[in-house]
């Protein structure tokens, strides 16, 4: 009795630990990337609003987070898609922005840093 109650805790264990955290691959078996990067003239939160909208809406994109205090910016997003630092420039550029200080790597594997407006 005292071996089956030992089975069912050690099963009830292995049964909710997450293993997958943080979540490189997504449900499809894609990298899941990172890209970050300065946001130069983005100072309301309404900028700050419509670049998260617009990010949000493109294909592959997992998170977008802007944030208009300090103007960095982050975005998760799926390695399948073509979003580099190309990509961004002329995304931003055609929203009004320019950005500096960008970064990518592999979200899980990767550091992501808290850049300084300075590109330390």
């Amino acid at each position: 009795m005292k071996y089956l109650l030992y089975t069912v805790v050690l099963l009830m264990f292995f049964s909710f630990r997450d293993d997958e955290s943080p979540k490189t691959i997504d449900n499809k078996g894609n990298e899941r990337k990172f890209s970050q990067f300065i946001v130069e003239d983005a100072d309301t939160r309404e900028e700050a609003q419509m670049i998260d909208k617009h990010m949000r809406a493109q294909a592959g994109v997992f998170m977008s987070r802007m944030d208009n205090n300090s103007r960095k910016y982050l975005i998760l997003h799926n390695s399948h898609y073509s979003y580099d630092q190309a990509y961004f420039t002329e995304t931003f550029q055609k929203l009004g922005f320019t950005i500096k200080c960008y970064r990518e790597g592999i979200y899980g594997v990767d550091k992501i840093i808290d850049q300084k407006l300075d590109c330390e």
